[in-house]
């Protein structure tokens, strides 16, 4: 009897062990390939909570006016910048150059300058910098106050629903295979990225190979997340 009373207290203390083991085992919260994953990777700030991007029109460098509204249902990519900011200057042909490599279906550029100045500058800038690059005028900032604009480039994701992805302040490397893994995953994705997997051999060495200079960017630009992001 003492032996059956033995095996059993044995038998539940392994229950128990395995039970413990189970529960301390969690689930991953980004899968590998997942654009949550590939966006942090890239430096991006996630937010707690998910708000709608606010709604904006201003006019266009050479004539028109264009509004955020117009490109509900695509994949936003919000790009605040100045003819006096030395990254900016380095990002502009890299961001042209994806805009050019993605599914304008899909997909939308809309970038913002922020001088106060005459607009006339802002087009000499471009002429030299990047003739091909286009770009909408605030120079009263009241689209930069309402995203809270504090450092330049910053730039916000605005997913398919309207609702802000993510956040990024300062340059990147936007031709990289890390831009390019997260944004088509993006693409693919519900437009927070919950559902959206790459091959993990994509993700290859490219992000874990970042360049010492754009890991110094990462740690000196990125301010605590999810404090005081919109008004």
């Amino acid at each position: 009897m003492r032996a059956n009373m033995k095996m059993k207290q044995t038998t539940l203390l392994l229950i128990s062990c395995m039970l413990m083991l189970v529960g301390a085992v969690e689930t991953p919260a980004d899968p590998v390939g997942s654009a949550h994953q590939l966006m942090r990777d890239f430096g991006v700030q996630l937010p707690k909570e998910r708000k709608p991007a606010p709604l904006f029109s201003l006019p266009k460098l050479g004539g028109g006016e264009v509004s955020l509204a117009d490109a509900y249902g695509k994949l936003v990519l919000l790009h605040f910048w100045a003819t006096w900011c030395v990254p900016c200057r380095h990002e502009m042909p890299l961001l042209h150059r994806i805009e050019q490599d993605l599914d304008a279906q899909k997909f939308r550029m809309i970038c913002v300058n922020v001088d106060r100045g005459d607009s006339d500058d802002v087009r000499r800038f471009i002429d030299k910098v990047s003739p091909a690059f286009h770009t909408l005028l605030d120079p009263a900032g009241s689209v930069r106050n309402r995203y809270v604009v504090r450092g330049l480039p910053t730039t916000y994701l605005i997913g398919q629903d309207g609702k802000i992805i993510g956040r990024i302040i300062g340059e990147r490397d936007w031709t990289s295979p890390a831009a390019k893994f997260m944004l088509e995953a993006l693409l693919r994705s519900d437009g927070y990225g919950r559902e959206a997997l790459i091959k993990p051999d994509l993700i290859s060495t490219s992000v874990a190979k970042r360049s010492a200079n754009e890991k110094t960017v990462h740690d000196h630009v990125i301010v605590p997340a999810y404090v005081g992001w919109l008004r």
